[in-house]
């Protein structure tokens, strides 16, 4: 019979149904959601610090010492070697030709400077040239001998003239001369007081020609000086010249000023004048006399007539100008002539008559206006006379004044004032006398030598030596060495740096660095960039095979971002300690870390793929061979396939101690194998492995409660801590509610033995099964196993008020756990070991309650629910079937094992199809072997007893 309806061939059914995606589409899309980028992006991120923190772009130097080269290895490129004993000797020369170091102390040339110029002080101020003027004058020139042998005269002579000098010294500085001599000696004294004085060099090693100076507490002033500069007996012939030097301008403008203050000496004569003042009484006595003839008479009257200044001769006067001359002659006694004239000349024949001074371009005095007139008496001091009392020219006045004042007769005196006129200009009485060499030394101040005999004495030593200074000097000039300078070279293809079938010693290391070094400089960034993309390749390969394993074996890994960051980060962490410790050659010990770390954290499938990747990167990374790959490797896998269980510390030490033992006996069979000889070399490198591996342990003890926060895990050591019936939150469950603690207790028996049961961990289900109901601590009379009565208190309450108390007891639990700090994984099993499972009882008497009323509304049965989660992982789920099982097998009148069996199939069957196992993991042959521990739990339990007589049923 037709339908009516077109029958559709395959295609067409085909053609209908949705086109299933391409595997290239389906990857595509998955790698382009957001949290499968977030992940990629994490992993860029750690390749790129891995790159960075090995310098992956470098090849690696893969020689170590100790390894045995089979063949010669011969130098690539040309390369220099400094010889560390020339480099050495030239050192040692540099520090035994460095400059001694004297810090300088300028204060003691400051305070002589000072005590000169106080002492100068003193001498321009003394008045006197008493007992104390003596002693500081004796600092400049040394007093007179006073040997016996001297002579009294000879000692007041020599007193004189060193009192004398005294005061040329002190006169020469007076006034603006005193502030030039002082800045002449600061100026002189500035060379020594910056570089400073010492008697002879400290150290016989060293430079002795320079020396460096400094200033105190200024190194960075330190300059280089000359030893002799600074000498005190060199330093005494330059301070001289430096001070006659300086005081060459100023003794010039003293000795300038001392030659225009200088009077003219002249010796006194007085003879002359007295025999003209005779013959002039003569001549007066011969016009008295009148005896003589016309021509004698002629010839002394033309002395008493003036000069005629045009005719050069005399005037001629009349016979009566003579005959009255002559008569008032005749009326002056001639006694009385001569009183007056020896008063009128005696005053000059005593000072003397000087016709004028010397022209000034003549003579080296300068003074116009007092002149020294020394007589011949040796024992009287000469006399300073002004030139206006001596000069005749300026006593002519005087002379023709007193004659006036004393004869009675002005014609008397005129005539004789004219005699003498013509006569004094040749019986002056005073004779220039030119000053001797030794009274012109007397007048000379001779400034530089006071000054430099003053100090010559008084030198101080202001250099002291410094030695550490020293030895920093003598450090740096042996670092300024350049070990270029004194290499040796090497030519490619050539020279050998190490010796087949010889261990690489230091020497040949310290060769094979150097040409590494040369090749690195030489490295072209193409290169550079080819090896990078080859490293970025390895991480791209090792990233797809691991994160494959990983997705199909656990992905709760990978889906979990904070267990996953921490993964990688590790891995990273790893890496970079692996390749920094690859220089001391103990990358052994990050690597057995690495492995125990991932295998307690994670698993040990996991941790057993990620340390053959991480060993793998390593070796590449360092150069090295297949030989450390299986040591590392072989080390590693011991540690990790020991540590399934971890119930002591000592597990630690003894899996570290194993895994070193592998790794000494993998080091001495691969070396062997490669080749090696089995020498002092190998067997001292397997030592080594021995030895990490047995630091790992030790170092794993310690690290395992950081890598238990860390990581959010807990190990059985933690656990078996954890699980102490002391702890104060069971102490608290026994005492309030006991009956939930006995049935903590029996559920963890029953569900540790599930666990291990079907491979899980039976440790953490049992200490998660102690703290599971601790909620009901709160309201312990609520729930039925701590009613001790008959009294139920749920029968006050309403259905759904029950159902709130009931189920609040899973997140006070979890609050009560939070608070004492209890681990994340133990507090996961109080919130899921319910899951979402419905409150039967209650729900049934809500359900009742409802159709009874004829107003009732339809239960909610959500309402009724736990709030879950459903349980996460197998250990949960096994909880909530060793919770309910337990509970419900307290009602059973007759707990045979068929009605056990019959209960605890029916409670899993209730929860397979509730679907509170669809999250945990478990598979249905799991659920039937815990099924089947679970029944044997209880059939021991509740083993039947031989009924002895008398006995009753309970």
């Amino acid at each position: 019979m037709n339908s009516g309806l077109s029958k559709k061939n395959r295609g067409h059914r085909v053609s209908g149904m949705d086109p299933i995606p391409r595997l290239s589409t389906q990857i595509w899309s998955s790698i382009t959601r957001g949290d499968v980028l977030l992940r990629v992006f994490f992993c860029v991120l750690a390749t790129i610090i891995m790159v960075i923190a090995t310098q992956a772009w470098l090849p690696p130097f893969s020689y170590r010492e100790g390894y045995t080269p089979v063949r010669d290895i011969v130098a690539s490129v040309d390369f220099s070697v400094p010889d560390p004993g020339k480099v050495e000797r030239q050192r040692e020369n540099a520090r035994r030709d460095a400059r001694q170091v004297y810090v300088n102390n300028p204060q003691a040339i400051q305070s002589l400077q000072t005590e000169l110029l106080s002492e100068i002080t003193k001498i321009i101020a003394a008045e006197n040239f008493d007992e104390d003027i003596q002693q500081i004058w004796a600092h400049f020139e040394a007093p007179p001998d006073t040997k016996e042998s001297t002579s009294q005269d000879d000692m007041n002579e020599a007193s004189r003239e060193w009192e004398a000098s005294f005061r040329v010294f002190q006169a020469a500085l007076q006034g603006s001369r005193k502030l030039q001599f002082d800045a002449a000696i600061q100026k002189a004294l500035a060379e020594i007081d910056q570089h400073g004085l010492l008697e002879k060099l400290e150290k016989e090693e060293g430079n002795q020609t320079e020396i460096l100076i400094y200033p105190q507490r200024e190194w960075d002033a330190r300059e280089r000086v000359e030893v002799r500069d600074v000498q005190i007996a060199a330093a005494k012939l330059a301070l001289a010249d430096d001070l006659q030097r300086e005081l060459t301008t100023l003794e010039d403008e003293i000795r300038e000023a001392e030659r225009k203050e200088a009077r003219q000496v002249y010796t006194h004569h007085p003879e002359s004048l007295k025999k003209l003042r005779q013959k002039l009484i003569a001549d007066i006595s011969a016009l008295k006399q009148a005896k003589l003839s016309e021509n004698e008479l002629a010839a002394i009257w033309k002395t008493f007539l003036p000069v005629d200044p045009d005719e050069k001769n005399t005037k001629t006067d009349d016979a009566e100008t003579l005959k009255k001359f002559r008569q008032l002659l005749s009326s002056e006694p001639i006694e009385n002539l001569q009183t007056v004239l020896a008063g009128t000349l005696g005053e000059f024949e005593r000072r003397g008559l000087l016709l004028d001074l010397k022209p000034i371009d003549e003579v080296a005095e300068g003074n116009r206006e007092e002149v020294i007139i020394v007589g011949r008496d040796k024992n009287k001091d000469p006399e300073k006379v002004s030139v206006a009392d001596v000069r005749l020219e300026s006593i002519k006045p005087v002379i023709r004044e007193r004659l006036e004042k004393q004869l009675t007769s002005l014609e008397i005196a005129g005539r004789i004032f004219t005699w003498l006129e013509n006569s004094l200009p040749n019986a002056t009485t005073l004779k220039y006398r030119p000053t001797n060499e030794e009274e012109s030394r007397s007048a000379i101040p001779q400034l530089a030598a006071r000054a430099t005999s003053w100090l010559h004495n008084r030198l101080p030593v202001t250099l002291t030596y410094d030695d550490q200074r020293a030895e920093e000097v003598r450090d740096a000039a042996a670092n300024e060495v350049i070990p270029e300078d004194f290499a040796t070279l090497y030519h490619a293809g050539d020279d050998a740096m190490a010796k087949a079938n010889r261990s690489i010693d230091s020497e040949s290391m310290a060769l094979l660095s150097a040409e590494y070094d040369v090749q690195l400089d030489h490295l072209t960034t193409t290169a550079m960039l080819v090896r990078l993309l080859a490293v970025f390749g390895m991480y791209l390969a090792i990233y797809t095979l691991c994160g494959l394993f990983i997705f199909y074996r656990f992905p709760e890994i990978l889906v979990n971002m904070r267990r996953f960051v921490s993964l990688l980060g590790l891995t990273v962490l790893t890496v970079i300690v692996c390749y920094l410790a690859g220089r001391w050659r103990v990358e052994a010990i990050p690597m057995l870390l690495f492995g125990m770390t991932v295998a307690i954290a994670y698993n040990q499938e996991v941790a057993l793929l990620l340390t053959a990747a991480i060993g793998l990167i390593v070796v590449l990374l360092l150069g090295q061979g297949l030989a450390l790959f299986v040591i590392l490797v072989a080390a590693t896998s011991t540690a990790v396939l020991m540590l399934r269980r971890v119930r002591s510390r000592v597990k630690l030490v003894y899996v570290g101690f194993c895994a070193g033992v592998v790794a000494m006996l993998t080091a001495v069979g691969v070396n062997v194998v490669a080749g090696q000889p089995l020498d002092q070399a190998v067997l001292l490198d397997a030592g080594k492995f021995f030895l990490w591996g047995l630091m790992s342990g030790f170092a794993m003890t310690g690290l395992l409660p950081f890598i238990e926060t860390l990581f959010g895990v807990l190990t059985e050591i933690s656990l078996l801590e954890l699980g102490d019936v002391a702890h104060p939150l069971l102490q608290e469950l026994v005492r309030r509610a006991p009956g939930t603690y006995n049935h903590s207790i029996n559920v963890a028996s029953m569900a540790e033995a599930a666990a291990e049961s079907i491979g899980s961990r039976g440790l953490l289900l049992r200490v998660g099964s102690y703290f599971h109901d601790i909620g009901k601590m709160l309201k312990p009379q609520y729930f039925v196993e701590n009613q001790r009565d008959d009294n139920n208190r749920h029968e006050s309450l309403v259905p759904a008020m029950s159902t709130l108390i009931i189920i609040a007891h899973v997140k006070d639990g979890a609050d009560l756990a939070r608070q004492h700090h209890l681990p994340r994984s133990i507090i996961d099993f109080i919130q899921q070991h319910h899951g979402t499972t419905l409150v039967e009882y209650f729900y049934e008497r809500a359900n009742e309650d409802s159709q009874a009323n004829p107003d009732g509304v339809t239960i909610d049965e959500n309402a009724f629910r736990y709030p879950g989660p459903k349980p996460q992982t197998k250990e949960a789920g096994i909880l909530m079937l060793a919770d309910a099982v337990e509970s419900a097998s307290r009602v059973l009148v007759e707990p045979t094992p068929s009605r056990i069996e019959s209960l605890v199939e029916d409670i899993a069957m209730k929860r397979l199809l509730d679907g509170q196992l669809d999250e945990c993991g478990l598979t249905l042959q799991e659920v039937r072997i815990v099924q089947d521990s679970l029944v044997k739990s209880l059939i021991a339990v509740y083993h039947g007893r031989v009924k002895y007589p008398g006995q009753q049923t309970a």
